[in-house]
């Protein structure tokens, strides 16, 4: 314990950890996202993945929608897109939904709300920019 104490490593993984506002089925419909917009183009989507297209962020700054606190220690800059920063804002309200079921001790969850949220967010993932997805999938 006194060696974790005294390393990074943990604060350093519960920071990358911090950047995971999608899941894998998430990553994969983002993923399919992309390929989409690249003309059915796998290789293209891949290109645009592995290549240097995002912005480095020099500076942390507060984004322009609420939900960009959840990627605040991204070391990319966020690109502007109206339909990612609703994703954004939807994922926080879900973030804070469960927050508050948990502080309440509250094990069930609205089914409802959980698939309304579901479906919003999928809204907006239909409708990201190119450099919207490989924003979030190289934060992922």
């Amino acid at each position: 314990t006194n060696i974790l104490e005294r390393e990074t490593l943990l604060p350093n993984v519960q920071r990358i950890q911090l950047l995971d506002v999608i899941d894998g089925d998430g990553a994969v419909k983002i993923y399919q996202r992309l390929v989409n917009l690249c003309m059915g183009s796998q290789n293209d989507a891949d290109e645009l993945l592995d290549g240097e297209s995002l912005c480095i962020r020099e500076v942390s700054r507060s984004g322009d929608c609420e939900g960009d606190r959840l990627l605040a220690s991204s070391p990319y800059e966020m690109p502007k897109c109206d339909h990612l920063c609703n994703f954004l804002d939807e994922v926080h309200r879900c973030h804070a939904y469960f927050r508050e079921k948990e502080r309440d001790g509250c094990i069930e969850s609205d089914r409802v709300f959980i698939n309304e949220c579901y479906e919003r967010c999928n809204e907006c993932l239909d409708q990201i920019s190119k450099d919207a997805c490989i924003y979030l999938l190289k934060n992922w």
